[in-house]
């Protein structure tokens, strides 16, 4: 029996609860030994996720009516989107950030239907391109991405301004 998973935009009183998953996974990553989303632990957001709330691309995502986790979909490239894949614009094409889950949905495996999730939106929205980045040497998520059918399209790129990882980029055509 295949369990319901359910999308939503986030509203404008999601905001505390959307940090509050976003600082949890960036905790987990930093005791894990992982620099991932150290902006957030810094009291920074360096996607601004209020301002993408506000745009409505950011979903929260349930597994019957539990809380599983969210995802961000961008509609066009953020000043990080820019640094990393270049100025170009591209149509139908969505960049996807904060894909996590929330604390009680770790370690059980649903990190394939949040992404699947994120690219079920994506092309009720008649997006038909996805891209995302992850670190370099973060060899579970690359290994993620790939499984999911995501093509890496370009390896160890910088976003200087922002800090000093290497980043590796992923394409999906839905």
């Amino acid at each position: 029996m295949s369990e319901q998973i359910v999308v939503r935009l986030a509203q404008k009183e999601d905001y505390e609860k959307v940090m509050e998953i976003l600082s949890d996974t960036a905790n987990w990553l930093n005791h894990k030994g992982s620099t991932q989303w150290s902006d957030l632990l810094a009291g920074e957001d360096v996607h601004n996720i209020k301002s993408a709330i506000e745009n409505k691309e950011v979903y929260l995502v349930r597994q019957q009516a539990v809380l599983i986790g969210m995802f961000a979909l961008w509609k066009r490239q953020s000043e990080w989107d820019q640094l990393l894949w270049g100025g170009k614009p591209i149509n139908n094409v969505s960049y996807l950030h904060r894909l996590t889950l929330t604390k009680s949905a770790h370690g059980q495996k649903l990190g394939v239907q949040l992404i699947n999730s994120a690219l079920d939106t994506a092309k009720q929205n008649k997006i038909n391109r996805v891209r995302l980045d992850c670190l370099a040497d973060n060899q579970y998520l690359n290994e993620l991405y790939k499984n999911s059918g995501f093509q890496l399209k370009a390896t160890d790129k910088k976003a200087d301004m922002f800090n000093s990882n290497f980043y590796n980029l992923y394409e999906i055509l839905i």
